[in-house]
């Protein structure tokens, strides 16, 4: 978790949605739909494989280094068959899941 003292900043555009789960992880984690993850180390989220139109992920990198990577894991990221690399410090993002062409899309 944080050290205690720090003070963390939640901006929300939009709904965030009552069934949003928090989930502070440090290690290689397998995302499930609408929850927030908070990272703290150098790893790798892997997106859901059989996502539905609709379903969200957020990531929130409080690691202090840029080598986050969410993994694709079969569907597309902004249209790209590509995985998205976080290189930026305490970047915040929210992707949802549109369709098989677009796949998962920055919201």
């Amino acid at each position: 978790g944080l050290p205690a003292g720090d003070i963390v900043d939640m901006v929300a555009y939009g709904a965030v949605g009552t069934n949003m789960s928090v989930q502070v992880i440090g290690t290689n984690t397998a995302a499930v739909k609408n929850c927030l993850y908070v990272l703290t180390a150098s790893l790798t989220l892997t997106l859901p494989a059989s996502p539905a139109v609709g379903d969200m992920v957020k990531v929130s990198n409080l690691s202090g280094t840029t080598t986050a990577v969410v993994e694709r894991n079969g569907s597309n990221i902004q249209g790209l068959a590509e995985d998205l690399t976080i290189d930026s410090i305490n970047a915040a993002i929210t992707l949802v899941y549109a369709d098989a062409t677009r796949g998962w899309v920055f919201a």
